[in-house]
């Protein structure tokens, strides 16, 4: 390759230029503006260049650097952009404040700004989505115009195209997300059931959803929620939960309404309970359990022809117990007995007297009877 280098010296400037003769096979160009791409002008300032057609186009930005091939090659005016790798940013044109590392990373981005990627083809489509952070290969590979996503971890966030607010750190974590936003994924493999839900948590090695669901929380490896706007913590492994003090509900009366007073679920739903003893199937340690099973209970309801907030029927079909709100019917049912248990004590109060008033009489007769003699 031939190169013709130019040197000029002033008293006060020293002015350098070094020139290739075909900028698009990892031309340098080097001028008192800057070390840029063979095809730049000198009209822009604070630009750095390295590589065949890097920020070849640029005609106005500044405060850029690209360092690869074809690196930031059709920015024109965008500002305070740094690329590095072969075709990173290499289609931006106009977004500012970009940061791109990693061969493909940010390759789409057009007028996107403040996006952070670092890995192969991190946030690769990424047309106008802003301030993203995206660490390892592939992740937020599909974006396009989502915003204020943060993923780390290999293909991380990977299909993500539109869903914003969104905080993933694992490998493949919430992997499947296209339109879901303001979830949160941490752990391996964690969240790749959700699709276009929003609001979920996913705490640990493999923690999911049974479906595409919303405002849904796993906490625990390998734990599956399979409701909307349920928790569920641990799997199956799981023996025991416990904490420092009881677990309290808000129950001030200025959070409540349509306040009801009722006594309807008391001894007749109570004296109907059966209890079991049981485990598990998922259980390998077949640690056995006693409880209630809650078709039982759903049999009682439908036979008593009330409701109860204590029975949950999940999304999917599954039953669950709250068996705290079984406090409520015990209350009523231990109301209820104490009322039969007064009314007896008065049976037995007037009985007392009665029996008091024939002794009395008894008496009375048997005086008479001997004054009579």
């Amino acid at each position: 390759m031939k190169t013709i280098a130019l040197i000029l010296f002033s008293t006060l400037i020293v002015k350098a230029q070094i020139l290739t003769l075909n900028p698009v096979n990892s031309s340098i160009t080097i001028t008192p503006n800057g070390l840029r791409g063979g095809n730049n002008n000198d009209s822009n300032i604070s630009n750095v260049a390295l590589g065949g057609s890097a920020l070849s186009t640029n005609s106005g930005g500044i405060a850029n650097t690209a360092i690869g091939n074809a690196a930031l090659r059709f920015n024109t005016t965008g500002r305070y952009n740094t690329a590095t790798g072969t075709d990173a940013l290499t289609s931006n044109s106009i977004g500012y404040f970009n940061t791109a590392n990693g061969v493909y990373s940010l390759k789409s981005n057009t007028k996107g700004s403040s996006n952070t990627a670092m890995g192969y083809a991190a946030l690769f489509l990424n047309i106008n989505g802003n301030s993203n952070t995206a660490i390892g290969q592939n992740t937020l590979g599909f974006n396009s115009s989502g915003s204020n996503n943060t993923a780390i971890g290999q293909s991380a966030l990977n299909k993500n195209t539109s869903g914003n607010y969104n905080s993933v750190n694992g490998f493949e974590a919430l992997i499947n997300n296209t339109t879901g936003s303001g979830n949160v994924a941490i752990g391996f493999n964690s969240g790749n059931a959700i699709s276009t839900g929003a609001l979920n948590t996913f705490l640990g090695y493999n923690t999911n959803a049974s479906a595409d669901f919303t405002n849904a929380i796993a906490i625990g490896a390998n734990a599956v929620v399979d409701a909307n706007n349920k928790v569920r913590i641990g799997d199956a492994s799981i023996t025991a939960i416990e904490g420092q003090v009881s677990w309290s509900n808000p129950s001030d009366r200025r959070l409540k309404e349509n306040i009801i007073y009722t006594n309807q679920l008391g001894l007749n739903f109570i004296s109907q309970l059966q209890t079991a003893s049981y485990n598990y199937k998922a259980d390998k340690g077949k640690i056995r359990y006693d409880g209630f099973i809650a078709q039982d209970i759903q049999q009682i309801l439908e036979k008593l022809e009330v409701s109860f907030s204590g029975l949950k029927k999940s999304d999917d079909g599954m039953y669950s117990l709250a068996y705290s709100d079984f406090v409520m019917p015990l209350v009523n049912a231990v109301k209820e007995l104490k009322a039969k248990n007064d009314a007896l004590e008065d049976r037995m109060l007037i009985v007392e007297e009665l029996r008091a008033e024939i002794i009395k009489l008894k008496t009375e007769i048997s005086a008479q009877k001997n004054s009579e003699k």
